[in-house]
């Protein structure tokens, strides 16, 4: 028996640390990471039980802090595992059942992936597991020991609440509250654990380095805690968005063991169910109330927030898994078979060995950026590992960057007076303007929505246009989703430079070598790449492109070629590529070279009607007025 919780531990472990991504993933590896090494204050609801915990681990002399800190998760999730086994193994008395169940749950893409990374949700998953094991456990102070790490659960992720209010309305009606002393010892320990939230006004006054919402009152504290700034993605009775959740959250309970488990757990249900009904309804209400709340969350990064439902799940199969067994005692010793399979079936689509795609984009994002630039940017996940980079590994300190919708908030503003006091003192009348507003904005006062949205734009044009004589300012994005692009900068010039505009008054027409980027992964199929991900590498061959067609306008034509062959890598924008690449060589009169060219973009899109017409009128001789033709079509300044 020793054996089996050794196991349960340490396989997922060696997994979790073979798979463990290198540095830093998208969404809020890198911010999080910063704030556990510099003891600050995170994003809503503050996470202080991860950021100290990782704090701990950001000092182990071993590789980069990052790597360090997402061990965390690798041990956390472990350690979810064997709570999980003991916990089953309570229930159903059969160790190689549980052992089996265990790892199921251990390679589900949700848990397997959000262990390779820095992500706070592996101590929730931790907390869920050792919950549950204490409650069918008969040690001594069970239910102070249950007070506490409910506290403690809460202080890393509010989404433990959805596990947390049946299960005390469980033990209520279990009658575990015997008399008034034991109900408030109950409380007394739940509010000890929950006390870890103290360090976001106690770190929030010392004025770390990111002090997110400055929770250092009453109000802010209880505005970060209770994550006021999200409530508007929450329960907006939009059913389109909780028919979309639900719809996801089906494919994500089929894709996290293949479909074929779910009929085992639909056995598990009412297996369970003749052995304990009132057990089974409670873990079936746990299941519920998990999607019910986050069905109704419009955030794009939802998965993690049905954890609950799939250790419901998870525990469900085991108990499929038992019924067989008691009908085929064979089936137990076939049972270690099925989470070798998930581990293979899930591989690919965990792994995160040998994953820099987020961290090398913000390198090459650096790399677009001349000395001293000030970035302007609505991409969390460019801000994100950027403020890993500055600060955790001192990249690119010179480089100043802005993310657009944190101006939103005023606490940010602290951020940015003492880390670039120039900039605020510049624009010290636009931002005075502003922040009149913005108060009134935060405690739901404003009267006029559209005067602090001009405030708001005449202030960052004010960051641009102070600044612009000693600092290149740059911005991420232009006209489309983002409503603001259009009148940032509106009477200068967004030219595509690197991955990013430069904001200009006179063309730059100079060479940008693309050949400098580090794609590490970025055309392997390893590691996998996400929706998120693909979309967010969608700026290499949109940028260079951009880039290129920009430069054949203003007759760089070599320059062009050479920019283009770079975005030519990707199929998305290879046909474009080659086309103007074909363009570049008819003005630099390389006719064979020209109606390769255009053979190659023709190849890659046959329905493109123009560029057999473009192929003609080169084999017919009319190659003058083809050039007329783009020239009046692209704009190009030739000669």
């Amino acid at each position: 028996m020793k054996l089996f919780p050794i196991l349960a531990f340490l396989v997922p472990l060696i997994i979790y640390l073979f798979t463990l991504n290198p540095k830093i993933a998208f969404i809020d590896a890198g911010e999080l990471i910063t704030v556990c090494k510099t003891l600050g204050v995170a994003h809503p609801t503050g996470y202080p039980l991860f950021t100290i915990i990782g704090r701990v681990f950001s000092i182990l002399p071993v590789k980069s802090v990052a790597f360090r800190i997402n061990i965390v998760s690798a041990i956390f999730s472990s350690l979810a595992s064997l709570f999980l086994f003991l916990f089953l193994y309570k229930k159903t008395e059969n160790p190689i059942l549980s052992l089996s169940s265990s790892l199921i749950f251990a390679f589900s893409r949700i848990v397997w992936h959000q262990s390779t990374s820095a992500e706070v949700y592996s101590i929730t998953f931790f907390s869920l597991c050792f919950l549950l094991f204490l409650n069918s456990s008969k040690i001594k102070n069970r239910l102070i020991l249950i007070a506490f790490v409910s506290g403690l659960s809460l202080s890393n992720h509010m989404i433990i609440t959805t596990f947390l209010i049946p299960f005390f309305v469980y033990l209520l009606l279990r009658k575990e509250f015997k008399n008034v002393k034991v109900f408030l010892l109950f409380a007394l320990f739940f509010i000890l654990g929950a006390s870890l939230y103290l360090y976001l006004p106690i770190r929030g006054g010392l004025e770390p380095l990111l002090n997110w919402g400055r929770p250092v009152n009453l109000e802010r504290f209880l505005w970060h805690i209770t994550g006021k700034q999200y409530r508007v993605w929450m329960f907006t009775g939009n059913l389109t968005i909780i028919k979309t959740n639900l719809v996801n959250f089906l494919k994500l309970l089929s894709y996290q063991y293949t479909p074929f488990f779910i009929p085992l757990a639909l056995v598990g249900v009412v297996y369970f169910f003749k052995v304990s009904k009132y057990s089974t309804i409670f873990l079936l209400i746990f299941f519920l109330f998990n999607i019910i709340y986050a069905i109704n969350y419009d955030i794009p990064d939802i998965e993690p927030y049905f954890i609950i439902s799939i250790l419901i799940y998870s525990i469900f199969i085991c108990y499929g898994l038992l019924f067989f067994t008691k009908k085929l005692k064979w089936v137990v010793f076939l049972s270690p078979a099925l989470p070798v399979f998930i581990l293979v079936y899930n591989f690919h689509l965990s792994s995160e060995r040998g994953n820099y795609l987020a961290y090398d984009m913000c390198h090459n994002l650096f790399s677009s950026v001349k000395e001293n630039g000030i970035v302007i940017t609505n991409k969390w996940d460019f801000y994100s590992p950027a403020l890993y980079l500055k600060y955790i590994e001192g990249v690119r300190q010179d480089v100043v960057m802005i993310d657009k919708e944190l101006l939103r908030r005023s606490w940010y503003f602290d951020y940015l007076n003492k880390e670039h006091p120039w900039l605020i003192e510049n624009s010290k009348v636009e931002v005075a303007s502003y922040l009149e507003l913005l108060d009134d904005f935060e405690h739901a006062k404003l009267k006029s929505p559209d005067e602090i949205q001009k405030r708001f734009i005449e202030m960052i044009n004010s960051f641009i246009e102070r600044n612009k004589g000693e600092r290149p300012c740059y911005i991420t994005f232009i006209n489309g989703v983002d409503k603001d692009a259009s009148f940032i900068a509106p009477d200068y010039s967004k030219i595509p430079y690197g991955i990013v505009y430069e904001i200009l008054q006179k063309p730059d027409t100079t060479y940008f070598d693309y050949s400098q980027f580090i794609l590490r992964g970025v055309f392997d199929k390893c590691p996998y790449k996400d929706e998120r991900t693909l979309h967010n590498l969608k700026v290499y061959p949109e940028m260079s492109l951009k880039r290129g067609l920009y430069l054949l306008q203003m007759g760089r034509f070599q320059s062009s070629i050479k920019t283009l062959e770079f975005a030519a890598q990707w199929e998305e924008t290879e046909a474009a590529a080659f086309a103007y690449q074909a363009i570049a060589y008819l003005f630099l009169d390389k006719i064979d070279s020209t109606l390769s060219f255009f053979r190659k973009a023709q190849e890659k899109k046959p329905e493109d009607k123009m560029l057999p017409q473009a192929i003609g009128m080169i084999e017919s001789g009319k190659t003058d007025q083809l050039k007329q033709e783009f020239q009046k079509l692209l704009g190009i300044k030739a000669g």
